[in-house]
């Protein structure tokens, strides 16, 4: 297997899906979620979170409280997740 620099480390990737909480009231931050596997920056959590959500596990995430990352349980959460994701994507285009 060939793992790319910028790939997270093989623990994160079998783990995460365990500690990640499940539905958006048990959300937990990328801090939170780096420090339980020892890392002081979340970026090998963000990297395992894309490299499992292209692998298809539902992690949706939210900016207001609870802030995090979540396993998605519903539809209802799915299609919130892809409606804050799209006007991320809007206001990202009118700053460019």
């Amino acid at each position: 297997m060939v793992i790319a620099v910028d790939s997270p480390p093989i623990v994160l990737l079998a783990e995460l899906p365990h500690i990640l909480g499940v539905g958006r009231e048990n959300a937990m931050t990328g801090a939170t979620l780096a420090a339980r596997f020892g890392h002081r920056s979340d970026r090998a959590v963000r990297l395992a979170i894309r490299q499992l959500i292209d692998e298809g596990l539902p992690v949706a995430s939210e900016t207001t409280a609870p802030a995090g990352f979540f396993i998605a349980n519903t539809q209802e959460e799915v299609d919130t997740y892809a409606k804050a994701l799209r006007a991320r994507l809007v206001e990202d285009a009118k700053r460019r």
